[in-house]
């Protein structure tokens, strides 16, 4: 409902700026072209621009949650897979609506376990670094960023490593949607709100615990296999 938004509003705003700099004589327009783009950019955003993002945003997150619902093991692979484009911009948030709908309507959600897939993805290879990488300073941040994103928080190894090396982003990414697929084939359930894989592990106690398991299990093996068979190097 913010992110989409504000992505448009500052794109416009950059044509907006780049138009008024044409027309604007150099002597003012280090005054005038500033407050005419934010003027005009606010107006145009508030009235149009922040309307759409918050539906195209709502529109993402409702069309990846029907995918998983229509086709349990290509929904699940999908959301596991992209998850981490998906942080790393904000869009988690976006489920939350979803999320909550699930967990008054079902008594469950299903979206948390394909989470749980990419953030066990990330976390292992994470500790895989940490044992192969050679720089210090690059051990030492899998070591800590694998442990805190096996336990659920996730954004230090993405934008720490994930997102840094193309390798390691393309093993998340793999080992996410393998797991992933996993979790909507078995159709897992998570009981709340809450960190995953690991952090709040007791909320998947329940009929599918052991799918659960066995799905981020998957995606850290895929992941860190994937790794390996790359060469990751530092």
């Amino acid at each position: 409902s913010s992110l989409i938004p504000a992505i448009l509003c500052v794109y416009f705003m950059s044509w907006v700026e780049k138009g008024l700099k044409k027309i604007v004589p150099s002597m003012i327009d280090i005054i005038v072209t500033p407050l005419l783009s934010l003027v005009i950019a606010s107006i145009v955003g508030f009235a149009v621009l922040a309307p759409l993002g918050g539906f195209l945003g709502n529109f993402i997150a409702g069309g990846l949650v029907w995918l998983y619902q229509k086709f349990g093991i290509l929904g699940g692979a999908v959301l596991g897979g992209i998850y981490p484009f998906v942080l790393s911009t904000g869009m988690q948030v976006a489920y939350t609506p979803f999320i909550a709908n699930n967990l008054s309507t079902l008594g469950y959600d299903f979206i948390y376990p394909t989470q749980a897939a990419s953030n066990a993805a990330m976390g292992a290879c994470a500790l895989y670094v940490y044992f192969k990488a050679k720089k210090k300073n690059v051990k030492s941040l899998g070591l800590s960023t694998g442990v805190t994103g096996l336990i659920g928080v996730t954004e230090p190894v993405l934008f720490g490593l994930v997102l840094k090396y193309k390798k390691i982003l393309w093993a998340v990414m793999l080992g996410g949607a393998v797991g992933g697929a996993f979790m909507g084939l078995f159709q897992v359930q998570y009981n709340s709100f809450g960190f995953v894989p690991f952090g709040t592990i007791v909320l998947a106690v329940g009929p599918t615990f052991a799918y659960y398991m066995i799905g981020v299990v998957i995606a850290m093996v895929v992941s860190v296999g994937a790794l390996h068979l790359m060469k990751f190097e530092d």
